[in-house]
């Protein structure tokens, strides 16, 4: 939480921040009241109090269950040591401002003072669906996350999403639209596309059904712009960004309406998806099938159809166990 601190007394958090924030914020209601001292000591400003000034930041440390071990007496139990370096910092920082003798009695951090952020989960099996508060909304495929204000305010509207989700993104010239991914970055005015970011996979695609969508790899040097009926494609291993036409709309789009559409795919990738569909784990032999690619179009099957199917084209054995699916 160091950082994070910091990056707020500088004003210079993005939304994953603020987000991280505020839940460390509702975790005690102490840390409120921690931040709350530790930015009117940043704001602070004459260098003639700098004994009343240690004073109060080792009283500060003692709060926090840090001063023990800057003495080296004890080990903290509740923060890790990070909070001393942050507190250091700080100090640091301010060696040339003054602390008010009231700072203790300062008034707590108001709720307005953090923008509450949002985060939304579809479980594995599982779909959701969502408005923003600027009337955007989002699909969110199963095992799939995203972060976002409960209010935008400022020069943007941003979002951060870990997996697949189609946006409807309300138009607003003024306010672009950004979302970030954990490699790829998206920002657009007003437009629908769907997003296919999740961690586990070697590529992250983003496929435009209107509008116009700009598409940044993770040091932002490099983007693409795509239009409807295209695609850009990050491929995390090479680094590289490119850009292509939409052969299938129903494998970009059709996991919307339930349908599960694969074409010549890796077994792997299949495997992945449909653990994440259906909310199992697959075990295989990984090498007796490695060559094995699948193709796939079906929509609301069950994971009972669809293995028969697969097992008979594909010439596999399989076994469903609960939640759990062997192939042999």
């Amino acid at each position: 939480m160091d950082q994070i601190i910091l990056k707020y007394l500088n004003n210079e958090m993005n939304i994953d921040d603020q987000h991280r924030l505020s839940k460390w914020l509702d975790e005690d209601p102490k840390n409120r009241q921690i931040l709350t001292k530790i930015e009117l000591y940043w704001k602070s400003s004459d260098p003639s109090a700098q004994s009343a000034k240690n004073r109060i930041w080792l009283q500060l440390l003692d709060e926090i269950d840090l001063s023990a071990g800057y003495h080296g007496q004890k080990e903290s139990k509740k923060f890790h040591v990070t909070w001393y370096h942050m507190a250091a910092a700080v100090a640091l920082l301010i060696t040339s401002s003054w602390l008010v003798y009231n700072f203790w009695s300062g008034s707590n951090l108001s709720n307005s003072d953090i923008i509450r952020v949002v985060e939304k989960v579809a479980p594995v099996g599982k779909k959701l669906e969502l408005q923003l508060a600027d009337g955007s909304t989002v699909k969110l495929n199963s095992g799939s996350k995203i972060s976002y204000p409960e209010v935008f305010e400022g020069n943007s509207r941003q979002v951060v999403l870990t997996g697949e989700a189609f946006f409807d993104v309300v138009r607003n010239e003024s306010t672009p639209f950004i979302i970030t991914t954990d490699n790829i970055n998206i920002e657009v005015l007003g437009t629908s596309f769907s997003i296919q970011a999740y961690e586990d996979e070697s590529f992250s695609e983003v496929f435009v059904r209107s509008g116009k969508v700009r598409v940044s790899d993770p040091s932002g040097r490099s983007f693409v712009d795509i239009l409807p009926a295209e695609r850009a494609t990050y491929d995390k291993r090479e680094n590289i960004l490119s850009r292509s036409s939409i052969e299938n709309s129903a494998a970009a789009f059709g996991w919307m309406d339930g349908r599960l559409v694969f074409e010549d795919e890796e077994l792997a990738v299949v495997f992945r998806r449909l653990s994440r569909w259906y909310g199992v784990s697959v075990s295989y032999d990984k090498i007796a099938l490695k060559e094995k690619k699948i193709t796939i179009n079906c929509k609301d099957c069950s994971i009972q159809e669809l293995m028969e199917s697969l097992s008979y084209n594909y010439e596999f054995d399989y076994k469903i166990n609960g939640d759990l699916i062997t192939i042999f």
